[in-house]
């Protein structure tokens, strides 16, 4: 029955996810509020501003995630790579944030990703355990299931990234000018927006049964006579004064078949009446803003290194006993490609996903080289079996197809030799 009724919702229209559980006002009393001293007044301002040089690539939510996208995979991502200057697409992908690492663990017993969360809920993890980077195992899905053991390992992954606080913006007895200034004044100081707001089926796409729908240009455009129906999580990335008089440049969760690339623009007016939470991030101190930025931490590091072409790569992840050892981002300026998976003083061992120009690939390394996976008897092996098919589900997901890897005796990793 419901696979029935969930036939006939889409017939009648083109429905997305959503999964925001908005917060009560008696909830968001208690949230941690924005500081004056946060605000970000500037003197001026310019007529437009847009972080999206920054922003991963455009993914579609699969079931009510769209609270871990808008925080972990867009705006967490992006508060990184504005850190680290990366605007390349194949540098953001690798080390955007996995958005479904929240809900693997906050339902972990229910196996459900239909359901939606409050941005507190991931909030409240998010200081305490970190994010999850999109590559690094495990690749979580609805069914994922987590043993203490396999939580713990993780973390030494992922509390590098967690954050110092969160900050709730209260708009209940602000103008909608100061509104409209605040959320500027912050991206202008490259800060992405995080926001819940409430939905209304014109924000669906257009189509003959939604005339109101959002067209390829971008624009919301609701009527106030709409009936709400819930709540959606969404990333704000930039502004625009003259782009439909005046409108907010927000990245959705719904694919790059949605408005303008997977964008919306959201008037001022629209904004400010639809918009029921705004939140802010601020980063830990692990950062390290030298020339070049650095993470620095006793286990986890990113630092530059020099090719053998004397151009600077970056190794980003752990740095166990005194070396590059663990998981970690590896990436060659020179063959202009990224490899993520495990590292045993500074070479790579077993399991490992590469993204190069012609794609996203899985492979398995010995003595530091890449191998075939079928030519080394990949079914053979039960743990690379099962990460192989674990990972190619999670990329499925994504919109991305895994591939293996051919064998190639050039690719060998030595990140202590280049340094």
């Amino acid at each position: 029955m419901r696979k029935i009724l969930f036939f006939l919702m889409l017939v009648s229209i083109q429905v997305y996810s959503q999964g925001l559980i908005l917060s009560s006002p008696e909830e968001r009393s208690e949230f941690p509020k924005l500081p004056a001293d946060k605000l970000g007044f500037a003197e001026s301002l310019p007529s437009s501003y847009s972080l999206e040089k920054y922003v991963p690539t455009v993914l579609d939510q699969d079931g009510g995630t769209c609270v871990g996208f808008a925080t972990f995979y867009y705006a967490l991502s992006t508060m990184y790579n504005i850190e680290f200057d990366i605007t390349d697409p194949k540098e953001k992908y690798v080390h955007s944030f996995d958005p479904y690492f929240i809900y693997s663990i906050h339902f972990n017993d229910e196996n459900d990703c239909d359901r939606g969360l409050p941005f507190y809920a991931a909030f409240e993890k998010l200081g305490k355990i970190g994010a999850k980077k999109l590559f690094y195992p495990p690749f979580t899905n609805c069914e994922t299931s987590w043993t203490t053991t396999k939580l713990a390992n993780s973390l030494e992954y992922t509390t590098p990234y967690s954050i110092n606080n969160w900050y709730y913006y209260e708009t209940e007895n602000m103008s909608n000018s100061s509104i409209i200034n605040v959320v500027k004044q912050n991206l202008y100081n490259n800060k992405p927006i995080i926001t819940g707001f409430k939905f209304v089926e014109s924000m669906y796409s257009y189509t003959t049964e939604n005339t109101l729908g959002v067209k390829s240009d971008g624009l919301w455009d609701p009527s106030t006579y709409e009936d709400e129906k819930g709540g959606h999580a969404l990333c704000v990335v930039g502004f625009n004064d003259y782009k439909f008089g005046g409108a907010f440049r927000i990245v959705n969760s719904w694919g790059r078949d949605y408005g303008d690339n997977g964008y919306m623009w959201v008037k001022y007016s629209d904004f400010t009446a639809f918009v029921e939470e705004i939140f802010f991030l601020e980063l830990n101190e692990n950062i390290q803003e030298l020339p070049p930025t650095i993470i620095e931490t006793n286990n986890y590091k990113r630092y530059n290194y020099k090719n053998n072409s004397n151009t600077y790569s970056f190794y980003e992840g752990q740095y166990l006993n005194g070396g590059v050892n663990g998981y970690g981002i590896w990436s060659d300026k020179e063959d202009n490609s990224y490899y993520v998976g495990r590292f045993d003083d500074a070479e790579m061992s077993g399991y490992f996903l590469l993204v190069d120009d012609d794609g996203v690939f899985s492979a398995n390394a010995v003595d530091g080289k890449l191998q075939d996976f079928e030519k080394l008897g990949f079914a053979s092996d039960n743990s690379l079996m099962e990460l192989q098919l674990e990972a190619k589900k999670y990329f499925s997901r994504l919109g991305e197809k895994l591939s293996i890897r051919k064998a190639n005796s050039s690719r060998k990793s030595n990140i202590r030799a280049k340094r």
